[in-house]
């Protein structure tokens, strides 16, 4: 070796061991102290690379289970068919507040004219009284009580239904009373469809076999397929106002129309 030879950057880098050199443009974030070292590399083209690389579990990102498909279904159900969910957001001005309270009155009317031969009837009239008034406290809430009151609203509608089922037969499952009144707290809506549905499939029966309540029925199906369109509407168009007061209305004439069942 001549003396004032300087051994090229690649022949010493070769001869320290744990060392792998490889040729990059990619530059990367190191400490100070190697700073000046890994600086000196890069002005020669090279890169000093590790052999091997140590990773902290507690760093590394945890995904999710997947759920099962029957969960993400019932995940993903509409607002209104969520027991506290608060899925109507009207009543933004005090005109939309005060027309949604004038049209929850029709069902406190409807109620103290409803027939109330029987027992399990004047309970059902008493009911949509109550259905009524619970809709006027629920329009005219605010801030987290709003939440309680649509619940109650709800709770009061499925309530209803229940009633119209007791009082239109006398020969009712036990056990489907029981397990509908169970319900009710934990999810009302569900209550609702099933006893709605069994008032449609009574009332058809009955037109079919007493010509009097043929036009009745005829009112009352033409009533629930606007009041079930304006329902829909009401959650797919949040921000168009007085939908739900026109549901309101649809509703209560359906209801007014099922009066005609216990005379």
């Amino acid at each position: 070796m001549k003396f004032g030879h300087q051994p090229s950057p690649a022949k010493l880098f070769r001869e320290l061991q744990g060392v792998q050199l490889v040729h990059s443009n990619k530059v990367d974030t190191v400490p100070e102290d190697e700073l000046s070292s890994q600086s000196h590399c890069r002005n020669h083209g090279l890169h000093l690379q590790p052999t091997s690389t140590y990773v902290n579990e507690a760093e590394l990102v945890q995904l999710p289970p997947e759920q099962p498909v029957w969960k993400a279904v019932w995940e993903s159900r509409p607002a209104w068919f969520k027991t506290m969910d608060c899925g109507h957001n009207g009543d933004r001005s005090v005109m939309e507040t005060l027309v949604n309270v004038v049209t929850s009155i029709p069902f406190v009317a409807i109620g103290l004219q409803a027939p109330r031969k029987k027992p399990a009837a004047r309970l059902y009239a008493n009911s949509l009284i109550g259905v009524g008034m619970a809709s006027c406290f629920y329009h005219t809430s605010r801030g987290e009580a709003r939440k309680i009151f649509r619940f109650g609203d709800y709770a009061m509608i499925a309530t209803a239904a229940l009633c119209l089922t007791s009082a239109l037969r006398d020969d009712n499952s036990r056990t489907l009373m029981l397990a509908s009144a169970f319900l009710i707290p934990i999810q009302p809506m569900l209550v609702t469809v099933l006893h709605t549905g069994l008032m449609e499939a009574t009332f058809a029966r009955r037109a079919h076999n007493e010509p009097k309540l043929r036009k009745a029925h005829s009112l009352h199906t033409l009533s629930s397929v606007l009041g079930s369109a304006l329902f829909v509407a009401d959650d797919v168009l949040p921000n168009t106002p007085y939908i739900h007061a026109a549901w309101h209305l649809a509703a209560a004439l359906g209801v007014a129309t099922c009066t005609k069942l216990l005379e």
